[in-house]
């Protein structure tokens, strides 16, 4: 009757614990930035340099990308999914001389630029940018990174 009791007293506790498991919270350490939007037309040439732009794309240089550009919006295509992005707080690019930086509080890198293609390296990791579009106050730019490819349209 005893290894009943013990038995039974057991099986009490592993349920009780596999209950609490399931109702309890996890604490996420990331922030929410903004939101996901479904969008209808994902046949996007990521690699394509608008015509409008001020520029000629075989005429970009450093002096035309200075300063801070705010993006507040975007799309990205991960595998097969494409999606757009509005955004509650702006991803940057900030350009000083010839190097950057994509967030406020990290160093800034050296890169390159050949025609419409941002180059860095960063910790034999190679960054790659495709400038889509330059105005006097727009910047589109798709981060490519393997097949993969996350646009931002930064504003000054």
């Amino acid at each position: 009757m005893m290894k009943i009791i013990n038995f039974a007293k057991l099986i009490l506790i592993g349920i009780l614990i596999n209950a609490n498991s399931i109702f309890a919270q996890t604490k996420t350490t990331g922030e929410r930035v903004g939101e996901t939007i479904e969008i209808k037309d994902k046949e996007i040439d990521w690699e394509a340099f608008d015509p409008n732009s001020l520029i000629i794309k075989s005429e970009i240089n450093f002096k035309d990308l200075q300063g801070l550009w705010n993006a507040y919006e975007g799309i990205y295509r991960f595998d097969q999914h494409v999606n757009a992005m509005k955004l509650t707080q702006p991803y940057i690019i900030e350009v000083n001389g010839e190097t950057y930086r994509r967030n406020s509080i990290s160093a800034f890198k050296k890169f390159t630029i050949k025609d419409n293609i941002i180059t860095s390296f960063d910790d034999s990791k190679v960054q790659i940018g495709i400038i889509n579009k330059i105005t006097q106050t727009e910047l589109i730019i798709s981060w490519k990174n393997n097949a993969n490819y996350t646009r931002y349209y930064y504003k000054k």
